[in-house]
């Protein structure tokens, strides 16, 4: 069953609340106040309902457009991290092919790590030493959205329990292959896609036109019927 588009908007914005700092939101609690109590004197005080409307509007924008800009950018973040999951685990599935334990292949891998990535990896490395169950690559997984890099895991995992078995190698490499293979076909998709948004900017355009031309004639009625 799908979100409403009001729910969504609800956890989108619980979700930017728990990771912006205190004087961010202070500032953007602020600026909707400001903008909220100005609406209000327009629509009561000064009795300019169309303004205060306008206002009210320009009010829903702004927390639309930040909400959207936060969501889009935890996109690409969670996008480019599991782009840089599917380069990483590329070396390891050639270090598991030589034979190399599962463990100091994961090791090896921390060379090619940014920053952000090492440190999942090493936390999911000291939780390996304290706990020989799948709970550390679960909670790894949890990084990441892909069901996919989930099952990779958990495969990885098996690997471990079984001693390195052949095949466990060879499930992890048809999972691996599988991802690489998505990954691949959903960013082709993406660029496809950025194509076909370019050729809609002209509507775009004209859509934004029509916009303005109506908000005027509604502000000339407006006018007049108060003038009246």
């Amino acid at each position: 069953m799908s979100k409403s588009p009001l729910k969504r908007l609800t956890e989108s914005w619980k979700d930017f609340r728990s990771k912006i700092d205190r004087r961010t939101f202070l500032l953007l609690v602020g600026i909707n106040l400001l903008l909220f109590v100005a609406a209000l004197y327009l629509l009561l005080g000064l009795k300019q309902r169309y303004i205060a409307l306008g206002l009210a509007l320009v009010l829903l924008f702004i927390d639309v457009m930040i909400l959207r800009q936060y969501r889009l950018s935890q996109y690409k973040e969670d996008e480019a991290l599991e782009r840089e999951f599917v380069q990483i685990f590329a070396y390891f599935a050639i270090y598991i092919r030589d034979g190399i334990p599962v463990y100091h292949a994961l090791e090896e891998c921390l060379r090619y790590t940014s920053s952000a990535m090492e440190k999942k990896m090493r936390s999911l490395l000291e939780a390996i030493d304290e706990d020989k169950s799948v709970a550390p690559y679960i909670a790894f997984s949890e990084n990441f959205s892909s069901m996919e890099i989930r099952q990779l895991l958990i495969s990885i995992y098996r690997m471990v329990d079984e001693g390195g078995g052949e095949s466990y190698i060879r499930q992890f490499n048809v999972l691996f292959d599988a991802l690489e293979a998505s990954k691949n076909k959903e960013r082709l998709e993406k660029n496809d896609s950025r194509l076909g948004t370019l050729g809609m900017f002209p509507m775009a355009d004209s859509a934004l036109v029509m916009l303005l031309i109506t908000l005027g004639i509604v502000q000339i009625i407006g006018g007049y019927v108060n003038g009246v």
